[in-house]
């Protein structure tokens, strides 16, 4: 797959480097942050894994701040734990009504987010987030398959309150 990434890369014309493991510790996620909206307390995070395959779309640079080799499980659901041990997240943890994942490709993607580490998230924000009404995955069509949201949007009503799959 990091030869299709390179590719695409080159084919689109891009100059940038990716974050290799000695620029980014691959057990905290790339970036994470809170918005308030008419929707109320937002939470979005965006996981370090492996860059997107696609690589291509001009203009955007985010693949740049992923990794073009392999992110494995283990790592992922270190950027989990990491998440909720944070004293910030942990605080505003029962007024979060939305959280939106990403990794600056497709989280739905299976060779570059895996399957294990979303279900542990799902076990994760069924715990620890009470208000949430809405999980929203970033997502190309490609990668969307009815019945992983459905298996997903099940896994979600183990929460407190019922969250929505977006």
């Amino acid at each position: 797959m990091t030869r299709q990434i390179l590719h695409g890369t080159q084919k689109a014309a891009k100059e940038y480097t990716f974050n290799s493991a000695e620029e980014h510790d691959p057990t905290r996620p790339a970036q994470w942050w809170f918005q308030e909206s008419d929707e109320g307390l937002i939470l979005f995070i965006v996981f370090y894994s492996q860059t997107f395959r696609w690589a291509r779309c001009l203009g955007c640079n985010l693949p740049s701040q992923m990794s073009t080799a392999h992110v494995s499980f283990d790592f992922l659901i270190s950027q989990i734990d990491y998440l909720f041990s944070l004293p910030e997240i942990l605080e505003r943890a029962d007024n979060i009504n939305k959280l939106i994942i990403s990794n600056n490709g497709s989280v739905l993607d299976e060779a570059t987010f895996s399957s294990t580490a979303l279900m542990y998230l799902i076990g994760r924000v069924n715990m620890y987030f009470r208000s949430l009404k809405v999980l929203a995955f970033e997502s190309r069509p490609e990668y969307v398959d009815m019945v992983e949201l459905e298996f997903l949007a099940r896994a979600l009503q183990n929460g407190q309150q019922p969250a929505l799959i977006q």
